[in-house]
């Protein structure tokens, strides 16, 4: 089995940073409250960050970036170690998609949201054994969805146009030899072309946030691309 790769850290360098879009800052923070390693690194990110900027002197702020941050966390790789520690220490066929599972799914930042978000969702039906609901923190540019696929299912092979970034909240889905489980992030390029399947019998729910709709790929795509929008 492979297990997914860590957290993209440009995602972690934009939250930190105060530089993420709605979308991605909600999914960042339900995902910080599932994982404690991105919780230790991101202590990490905002003390050098804070160490780095009082060097700076008068220096312009955008020429901090991501690399500089891990260059000087790898210089100090054994206070980075005492840090991380100290984190982890005091961190803590059509069917209806069942209402109390999905919201036992949702990590405290999602539940919080839930206000804004819109407590009377609608969901839509995709098709397939997957369903998904629109986010109230959704933009122009950047779509945010819960997701629900029934255990077992294989997502119609679809085209992304823009990125999207994926955070499994319950269950887990294979995608190109690699399995992602609850608090994994799972990150689509503009192009890339895949089906995901669901892993074993249990449903699985995500929060997706996507650039563009996608393009769902073959005859059956084709169809789905006429009256499904996701």
């Amino acid at each position: 089995m492979s297990l997914a790769p860590p957290l993209p850290e440009p995602l972690l360098f934009d939250y930190a940073t105060g530089a993420s879009s709605p979308a991605i800052g909600l999914l960042m923070a339900a995902h910080l409250s599932m994982s404690r390693e991105s919780r230790a690194l991101l202590a990490t990110m905002e003390a050098v960050g804070g160490a780095l900027l009082e060097d700076l002197d008068d220096e312009p702020l955008e020429r901090i970036s991501a690399a500089d941050v891990l260059a000087i966390a790898d210089r100090d790789e054994d206070d980075v170690s005492k840090m991380a520690e100290l984190v982890l220490e005091r961190s803590g066929p059509r069917a209806s998609v069942p209402p109390t599972f999905v919201q036992d799914a949702l990590p405290e930042p999602l539940r919080a949201a839930e206000s804004e978000l819109g407590g009377d969702r609608r969901w839509r039906w995709l098709g397939f054994g997957v369903a998904a609901t629109k986010l109230a923190v959704s933009s122009e540019h950047e779509r945010a969805h819960l997701l629900w696929a029934k255990g077992g299912t294989d997502i119609i092979t679809h085209r992304h146009v823009g990125r999207e970034v994926v955070l499994v909240l319950k269950g887990a889905f294979w995608d190109d030899g690699v399995r992602y489980g609850p608090g994994d992030v799972a990150v689509s390029e503009d192009g890339t072309i895949h089906n995901p399947h669901i892993d074993g019998d249990d449903d699985c729910v995500c929060l997706a946030v996507t650039e563009a709709p996608v393009h769902f790929t073959g005859l059956v795509g084709l169809a789905l691309n006429r009256f499904c929008r996701f």
